[in-house]
């Protein structure tokens, strides 16, 4: 039976670091060493990163959903704040009201 082929870095795995071939002794300082070797500027994608992408590209209407209800929540509370503070301070709204039942004929 022969041994089955295993990789030894998996596909969507890269390294952030690159790494300068060392020619010769180095003489410098340290902080010389760690700017000599400096993590890449290239975006890393990584798993996790990649699955909130595609759902944000596929659930991308619920954003907009939320938004909309979020909008008409606020609206809505602004109004019945205003309405509470307009009845406590004049009483159009009761005549409203009383005028309202008279024209619709309403029975309790």
């Amino acid at each position: 039976m022969s041994k089955k082929k295993t990789k030894k870095f998996r596909a969507g795995i890269k390294s952030n670091i690159k790494t300068a071939p060392i020619v010769g002794a180095y003489s410098g300082s340290l902080e010389q060493i760690e700017s000599a070797v400096e993590p890449t500027s290239e975006i890393i994608e990584t798993k996790a990163d990649r699955e909130h992408a595609e759902n944000e590209k596929q659930y991308s209407f619920v954003r907009k959903d939320v938004r909309k209800l979020g909008i008409t929540f606020s609206i809505l509370v602004v109004l019945f704040v205003g309405c509470y503070i307009l009845s406590t301070q004049t009483s159009i709204l009761t005549n409203l009201g009383s005028w309202l039942y008279k024209i619709g004929n309403f029975q309790i």
